[in-house]
């Protein structure tokens, strides 16, 4: 099971082939699900007002059962690419997937934009999670 700076590091690396800052990218997921609680959780997810979502990006599934995604979140955009639902196992397809959802229909699909005061606000916390976690050189 990956750790939170494995998967940082990770987020951190690939964010540039896609075109993302990567301030931005491990900004959005260290306030969605980069954390031991979403990580360690037994779905890999948290309960949200509406359903669950997944792994560090958080991904949408709109259903409080993790077996059953329904249509609409990034969960199931996900699954029917990947014919599987976001878990612990998958996690780099998460992180790849989401940075292409960046890439292609910018941060809306991620609260923690618009909760942390917007892209340079939470790229600037990216960034000091970054410099925090020995990402910044």
């Amino acid at each position: 099971m990956a750790d939170v700076n494995t998967i940082a590091r990770y987020i951190y690396q690939r964010a540039p082939t896609y075109g993302i800052d990567p301030n931005l990218a491990v900004g959005i997921a260290r306030y969605e699900g980069l954390n031991p609680n979403t990580l360690g959780s037994s779905t890999f997810g948290n309960r949200d007002a509406r359903g669950y979502s997944f792994g560090p990006f958080q991904l949408y599934s709109g259903s409080p059962d993790p077996s059953k995604i329904a249509p609409g979140g990034l969960a199931y955009e996900f699954q029917r690419r990947y014919g599987q639902a976001p878990s612990r196992e998958n996690w780099q397809q998460q992180v790849d997937f989401s940075l292409e959802m960046m890439r292609d229909r910018g941060t809306s699909p991620w609260y923690a934009v618009r909760d942390q005061g917007g892209v340079d606000a939470i790229t600037r916390k990216g960034a000091n999670f970054a410099n925090s976690v020995g990402l910044l050189t």
